[in-house]
C-alpha cells in the first residue's frame, strides 16, 4: 500500500517503488486494499501490482476500469500485459525454446486464452463511451489480432485506430509500425501497388530516429519485403508462354534485384540500431562480400535509370543512412554511405580481388575523384601500393610522396600485367606485379583494396566466420598470386640485388602459405588454438605442436630461404634482411 502511494504520488522515486515490489517478487495482495481511503489509493495499488513482471493484470485493469474508465496508467499496464505475454503465446503456437518443464507447459497453454481475453478486453474498451482513448485500444486490439493471425481484424481495428483522435504523441508512429507489419505479413506477392503503402512508411520510420521496437519491426518487414522482392526475380524469369523466346519483364520488374538487396541492407546492424542495443546480427560488409556481379549491375542500373519513381527516391534517400557514428566516422566518410560512387568501388574490389585488372580499372573508371580523397581512403591508402618492406605494415600510414587511388591502381597494375606478357623478361615489371598484389592482401598496406576492415584475429578466425572457402579470401590470405609474380622476377632478373629482393618476397609469401595451411588442416587447426578460444592461436604450444609445425615449415614452406641462403648469401640485401629479420636470421642458423 506504502509503496503504491509512493508510486502514484512521487515521480521522483517511482522507479525505486516499482523495484521495491519487483525485487521480491510480491504480487497483489487483496487486504492490501483495506488501507485505502479513496478510489484513488486503490487506483495506485492495482497499478503497481499490475505491471509486475509476475502479475496477470487483466483483473486488476477491470477492476480499475470500474472506478475509473480514463486512469492514466491503464494504457502503461495493457502496454506491459502484452508485452509480458505474448512471448508465451508465441511459444504456445509453435514450440521454440530449448528446455520444457511442466510449469512452462501449462503457463503456455493457459496464455492462449488470456491472450484472447486480453484482446477481448481491449474491444471493449475500444467500444466504452467512457473511455475518451479510442485511439489506444483499437491500437491495442488489432496488435493483438495481428499476432493472433487475424490479418482481417487486425486491419480493421487499425483502421479505426487511424481514424481516431489522440492526445498520445507515441501513438501515430505506433499506428505505422503496425501497419507495416501487417501489410507484409499479409502480401501474397509484392507489387507497384504495394511497394507505394509500404515505402512511405518504412522511410517514416526510419525518419523517426528509430528505438529498439522500431528497429525490430523494420528489421522483420524488410526481412519479408526482400523475399517478396526476390521472388519478383524468379516469376519474371519464367517465359510467359510457350510461343515466347524469351521472358517480358516490366520496368518495375526489372530493378526487383535491387530492392530486395536494399531491403536486405536495412536489416544489417549498421543500419538497424538503436544507440548501443543492436536489433540484428546481419553484418553489412559480409552481405556486400556475397553480393553477385549480377545484382551489382542491376543495382548500379537502377541508381542510373533517369526518371525514377517517388518510392524509387526515397528508398535511396534512406539507404544512404548507414550509421557508423559509433564507429568513430562523421558524414564525410567515404562508404558505406549507398550511391553509385560506393557501388562502382564494390563492383572494383570483386574484380581486382580475383586479379583482374582490367575490369576493376574500367569499374573504377566512374568513380569520382572526391570519393578516393575521403575515409578510409585517405587513412588507409596513404602508402605507396607498390613498395613493400622487410616488415610488413598494415595499419594507416603517413602520406608517401607517391600514392594510387584504386583507380590509378588497378591502371598500373593493367600497364604491367601488359607490359609482363609481351616482354616476359621483364623482372622489374613482374617484381612491381608482385609488390601490388602482396599488398593487396592481408599483409599488405592496401589491404583496402580488397576487404572493407583489417584485424589481427582475421587469419585465426578465417574457419570461425567461412564455412567454405572463397576464392577471393585464399587469395587475400595466402598471397599466392604475389608468389608466382615474385618467382618470375626473381628466374628472369639479370641484376642480382633484384633477385635477392623477389626471392625474399616469395618467401615471405610462402611463410604466409605456411600459416594459411595450418589454419586450414582441421587437425593442427585444433592443436593450435587448443584453449585459445574463438579460433585464436594458444600460443603455449606443446614441444611436440611445435615440432610438428617447425618440421612442416621446413620441409614444404622454406623454399625459397633456402634459395636466397644459398644463391644470394653475397648480396647486399640478404645482408639486410640478417640484420633486420629474425625469422630469417634464426632460419640462416640453423635454429
Amino acid at each position: 500500500y506504502v509503496f503504491a502511494q509512493i508510486f502514484a504520488q512521487c515521480p521522483s522515486r517511482r522507479d525505486a517503488a516499482y523495484m521495491s515490489l519487483r525485487l521480491y517478487n510480491i504480487r497483489f495482495v487483496p487486504a492490501a486494499l483495506q488501507y485505502c481511503k479513496n478510489d484513488e489509493e486503490k487506483e495506485a495499488v492495482y497499478t503497481l501490482c499490475a505491471i509486475q513482471p509476475l502479475q496477470d493484470a487483466l483483473p486488476l485493469m477491470k477492476a480499475i476500469i470500474k472506478m475509473n474508465p480514463n486512469q492514466a496508467f491503464l494504457e502503461l499496464i495493457m502496454v506491459r500485459e502484452i508485452n509480458k505475454n505474448e512471448g508465451y503465446y508465441y511459444s504456445a503456437q509453435n514450440f521454440v525454446w530449448g528446455r520444457d518443464t511442466t510449469g512452462d507447459y501449462e503457463y503456455r497453454q493457459q496464455s492462449v486464452s488470456y491472450f484472447k481475453n486480453l484482446g477481448e478486453f481491449a474491444d471493449q474498451c475500444a467500444n466504452n463511451h467512457n473511455i475518451k482513448e479510442h485511439a489506444f485500444w483499437n491500437t491495442a486490439a488489432a496488435y493483438i489480432s495481428y499476432i493472433e493471425g487475424n490479418y482481417k481484424k487486425a486491419n480493421d481495428y487499425l483502421t479505426k485506430a487511424s481514424e481516431e483522435p489522440t492526445n498520445n504523441l507515441i501513438l501515430p508512429q505506433q499506428i505505422q509500425l503496425q501497419k507495416i507489419l501487417l501489410l507484409t505479413a499479409n502480401a501474397k506477392q509484392m507489387t507497384p501497388e504495394l511497394e507505394g503503402k509500404v515505402v512511405p512508411i518504412l522511410v517514416n520510420l526510419v525518419d523517426s530516429n528509430a528505438n529498439f521496437y522500431t528497429g525490430n519491426a523494420i528489421f522483420l518487414a524488410c526481412q519479408r519485403l526482400a523475399a517478396m522482392y526476390k521472388a519478383v526475380v524468379t516469376t519474371s524469369k519464367r517465359s510467359r508462354g510457350w510461343l515466347c523466346n524469351r521472358p517480358k519483364i516490366t520496368p518495375w520488374e526489372k530493378y526487383a534485384s535491387a530492392k530486395s538487396w536494399l531491403m536486405a541492407m536495412f536489416t544489417t546492424n549498421q543500419f538497424n540500431r538503436s544507440g548501443e542495443v543492436f536489433t540484428s546480427n546481419n553484418d553489412f560488409n559480409a552481405m556486400v562480400d556475397t553480393t553477385s556481379n549480377a545484382t551489382l549491375n542491376n543495382l548500379i542500373a537502377y541508381y542510373s535509370q533517369p526518371n525514377p519513381s517517388s518510392e524509387d527516391i526515397q528508398l535511396m534517400q534512406t539507404a544512404h543512412r548507414l550509421d557508423l557514428s559509433y564507429l568513430g566516422y562523421s558524414n564525410d566518410f567515404a562508404y558505406p554511405f549507398i550511391g553509385l560512387n560506393y557501388l562502382y568501388f564494390i563492383k572494383g574490389r570483386k574484380a581486382i580481388s580475383v586479379f583482374h585488372y582490367k575490369e576493376a580499372a574500367e569499374a573504377w573508371w566512374h568513380v569520382a575523384d572526391s570519393f578516393w580523397s575521403k575515409d578510409p581512403f585517405k587513412t588507409y591508402l596513404a602508402a605507396n601500393s607498390f613498395v613493400t618492406a622487410i616488415i610488413d605494415v598494415h595499419a594507416s600510414a603517413k602520406a608517401d610522396t607517391v600514392k594510387y587511388t584504386p583507380y590509378q591502381f588497378a591502371v598500373r597494375m593493367q600497364q604491367l600485367s601488359e607490359n609482363a606478357k609481351n616482354d616476359s623478361s621483364s623482372a622489374k615489371d613482374y617484381y612491381l606485379l608482385g609488390c601490388g598484389a602482396y599488398n593487396m592482401s592481408y599483409y599488405g598496406n592496401s589491404w583496402l583494396l580488397v576487404k572493407p576492415n583489417w584485424s589481427s584475429g582475421d587469419l585465426w578466425l578465417y574457419n570461425y566466420y567461412h564455412q567454405k572457402d572463397l576464392v577471393d579470401s585464399i587469395n587475400y590470405f595466402s598471397t599466392n598470386q604475389a608468389k608466382i609474380y615474385f618467382d618470375r622476377a626473381m628466374k628472369v632478373a639479370s641484376n642480382k640485388e633484384l633477385a635477392a629482393l623477389a626471392c625474399f618476397m616469395a618467401a615471405k609469401c610462402e611463410q604466409n602459405q605456411f600459416y594459411f595451411y595450418v589454419k586450414r588442416d582441421s587437425t593442427l587447426s585444433q592443436m593450435l588454438t587448443n584453449g585459445g578460444g574463438y579460433g585464436y592461436p594458444n600460443r603455449d604450444g606443446s614441444p611436440k605442436l611445435n615440432t610438428t609445425l617447425q618440421n612442416i615449415q621446413n620441409t614444404k614452406f622454406h623454399r625459397y630461404f633456402n634459395i636466397l641462403k644459398d644463391k644470394y648469401s653475397n648480396s647486399q640485401f640478404n645482408k639486410e634482411v640478417i640484420r633486420e629479420c629474425a625469422t630469417y636470421r634464426d632460419f640462416v642458423e640453423g635454429k
